[in-house]
C-alpha cells in the first residue's frame, strides 16, 4: 500500500513536469506517467486481495478463539450474560470487525503513505506555504474527531440495542407456548417495538453524523483552497514561488488533498466498527478459562464425601458446611424446598463452582487437583429438561462419548427404551431431533439423556428434578430403566418433593443451604 501511495506522488511529478514543458513535452514523455499509474493500480489491487485474505482469517480465528473462550468460560461467566448476546457478537460484531480489516484498512493502508508522502513533497517545495495550509485546515481536523466520536458512541449504542433486541426475539421464539397461553404477545410486541425505535434514533443519530463527516471533507477541503489562493497570489507577488514551482507544488497539493477526503470517507467507516471491536476484546478479556492442568483421575468404585465444603454466590444464598459419604451403589435421594441448595451442590460437583471451604474427594481425589474434564467425566447428569442438541439422535447419544462406534451408540439407545421410538423415526437414529430436541416426547429427551449417560460410563449419576415433567408411566418406565442400568454406581436423585417407587437407601434434606437430616432407610425389598 505504500507502493501505491509513492506511485500517486511519482505520477504527481510528473504530470506537474509535463504542464511545465507543454507545449514542448513530447508523447512519448508520457509513458513514465502512464507506466507509474499501472504500476500504482497493480499494487493497489494485491494490497486489497492480500488484506482480503487476511482479513478473512483473522475473523475465522476470532470467531473460533472467541466462541473456544465462552466454551470454557466457568459458569459464572454465563450467569451473568444472555446468550442472545453473546450470539450478537459472535455473528454481527465479529463481521463488522472483518469488514473493517476488508474495506477500511485497505483504504487507510492506501491513503496514509500518500498524505504522508504528499505532505513531505509539499513541504519541500515550499515549507511556509504548506504550514499555512496546515494551519487553514487545522479546525477541519478538529471537526473531524469530535464528528467521528460521536458516530462511535452512537453505533455502541445501537449494537446494545441490537442485542437487546435479540434477547427479546429468542425468548419469544423458544417461550412462544407459554405466551400464548397468557395472551401474552402484545407485552412481547410492545417491547419489541420500543426498542426498535431505540434502535432507529441510534442509527439516526449515527446516519446524520456520518453525512455531517463525509461533508466536512469537501467543505473544508473548498474553503481551504480559496484561502490557500490568496497566499499563493501574496506569494506569486513576491516573486518567491515561481509558476514551475506553483505547478508542482499544485500537483502535490491535489493529490494530498484527494488523499485526505479519501481517508475521512475511511475514518467514517472506521469509527463504527471500533465499538464492535471493543465488545469483541472485552468479551474475550472477561471469559476467564477455567482451572487447566491438574493430576489423571485414578477410577475407584465411586466412594463419594464432601468435608464440610461452603459455598456462597456474590448476590447471597448458596450451601454451608456440608459434609456427607455416599457408598458405590447407594440411591439417595437429596431433597429439600426451593433454594434450599440443592442445585448448588450439583453444580459444585460438577465443578462448574468451586468450594470456598472444604474439599468434595471421589475415591479420595480431590475435586481441586484432578483434571476438570477428567473429574465431570465421572458424573453423568440428568436433568428436568436435558440438553438435547439440533442434531440427530445418534450425535446426541455420542456426546457422553465421543468417538463411539455406531453399534455401541445404538446399544446404548435399546437399554435405555428408546429403539421403539427410533422405529417410528423416518431415520432411526440418524433423524434429526430438531432444535432442543422438539420432534421428541419429554419422556424420549430423558431416555435419550440416560443413554448419553450409559455411553459415557460415569461413577455417579444425578437426576436433578428429571422426572417433574413426567407423567407416571414415563416416570416409572425411567426409574425401571435407570436403577437397572446404575448396579453399582452411585445414584443421587434431587428433588424438592418425596420420590415414591424409587428403592432409594438414603435420604439427606436440605435447608437455607445447610443439612437438617441425614436418614439411612432399609434395604428395599422384592415384593
Amino acid at each position: 500500500m505504500a507502493g501505491a501511495g509513492a506511485m500517486t506522488l511519482l505520477i504527481a511529478r510528473e504530470a506537474s513536469a509535463a504542464m511545465a514543458n507543454f507545449p514542448n513535452f513530447t508523447a512519448s514523455a508520457w509513458l513514465p506517467i502512464a507506466a507509474a499509474l499501472a504500476m500504482r493500480t497493480a499494487l493497489a489491487l494485491i494490497g486489497a486481495a492480500l488484506l482480503g485474505h487476511a482479513a478473512n482469517a483473522y475473523s475465522t480465528a476470532l470467531r473460533l478463539a472467541l466462541l473456544r473462550r465462552a466454551l470454557y468460560a466457568p459458569i459464572a461467566f454465563h450467569d451473568a450474560r444472555y446468550s442472545a448476546n453473546l450470539v450478537s457478537v459472535f455473528v454481527s460484531d465479529i463481521g463488522m470487525v472483518q469488514e473493517l480489516l476488508r474495506v477500511v484498512l485497505p483504504a487507510v493502508a492506501q491513503h496514509v503513505p500518500t498524505i504522508a508522502i504528499a505532505w513531505v513533497a509539499v513541504l519541500l517545495v515550499d515549507w511556509q506555504l504548506a504550514l499555512g495550509l496546515a494551519a487553514l485546515g487545522a479546525p477541519l481536523v478538529i471537526g473531524v474527531a469530535l464528528t467521528g466520536r460521536g458516530i462511535r458512541r452512537a453505533t455502541l449504542a445501537a449494537q446494545t440495542t441490537m442485542g437487546q433486541l435479540a434477547i427479546v426475539a429468542g425468548e419469544s421464539v423458544s417461550g412462544a407456548r407459554a405466551l400464548k397461553a397468557l395472551g401474552a404477545e402484545g407485552f412481547v410486541l410492545d417491547r419489541f417495538a420500543r426498542l426498535t425505535r431505540e434502535l432507529d434514533r441510534w442509527r439516526r443519530k449515527r446516519t446524520l453524523l456520518t453525512a455531517l463527516l463525509d461533508g466536512l471533507a469537501p467543505t473544508g477541503l473548498i474553503i481551504v483552497a480559496i484561502a490557500g489562493a490568496y497566499l499563493v497570489k501574496a506569494e506569486l507577488d513576491s516573486g518567491r514561488l515561481t509558476p514551475s514551482h506553483l505547478l508542482a507544488f499544485a500537483s502535490f497539493a491535489a493529490v494530498l488533498g484527494a488523499s485526505l477526503f479519501a481517508a475521512v470517507r475511511a475514518y467514517a467507516g472506521l469509527e463504527p466498527v471500533v465499538g464492535a471491536y471493543r465488545r469483541v476484546a472485552a468479551l474475550l478479556d472477561a471469559a476467564t478459562d477455567e482451572p487447566s492442568g491438574g493430576a489423571p483421575f485414578l477410577r475407584g468404585a465411586g466412594r463419594l464425601s464432601l468435608d464440610g465444603v461452603s459455598f456462597r454466590y456474590p448476590t447471597g444464598g448458596g450451601v454451608h458446611d456440608l459434609s456427607f459419604t455416599i457408598e458405590p451403589g447407594e440411591i439417595v435421594a437429596i431433597e429439600g424446598p426451593n433454594g434450599a441448595g440443592k442445585s448448588t451442590l450439583v453444580s459444585l460437583l460438577l465443578g462448574f463452582y468451586r468450594p470456598e471451604r472444604g474439599s468434595i474427594l471421589l475415591d479420595g481425589q480431590c475435586s481441586e487437583t484432578v483434571a476438570l474434564a477428567e473429574w465431570r467425566r465421572q458424573f453423568a447428569l440428568v436433568s428436568r429438561d436435558p440438553a438435547v442438541f439440533a442434531v440427530s439422535v445418534a450425535e446426541n447419544i455420542a456426546l457422553g462419548r465421543p468417538g463411539a462406534t455406531v453399534d455401541e451408540v445404538r446399544a446404548a439407545a435399546a437399554a435405555m427404551g428408546l429403539d421403539s421410538a427410533l422405529d417410528r423415526l423416518p431415520d432411526g437414529l440418524n433423524a434429526e431431533v430438531g432444535e432442543n430436541g422438539v420432534r421428541l416426547s419429554a419422556g424420549q429427551r430423558q431416555r435419550l439423556a440416560l443413554a448419553r449417560a450409559l455411553l459415557q460410563d460415569p461413577l455417579v449419576i444425578i437426576f436433578d428434578e428429571a422426572t417433574t415433567s413426567l407423567d407416571r408411566e414415563s416416570e416409572a418406565a425411567l426409574r425401571e430403566a435407570a436403577t437397572r442400568w446404575a448396579g453399582r454406581r452411585t445414584l443421587i436423585l434431587i428433588s424438592h418433593s418425596s420420590l415414591d417407587g424409587w428403592p432409594i437407601t438414603r435420604r439427606i434434606r436440605l435447608e437455607d443451604g445447610a443439612i437438617v437430616a441425614d436418614e439411612r432407610l432399609p434395604a428395599p425389598t422384592n415384593p
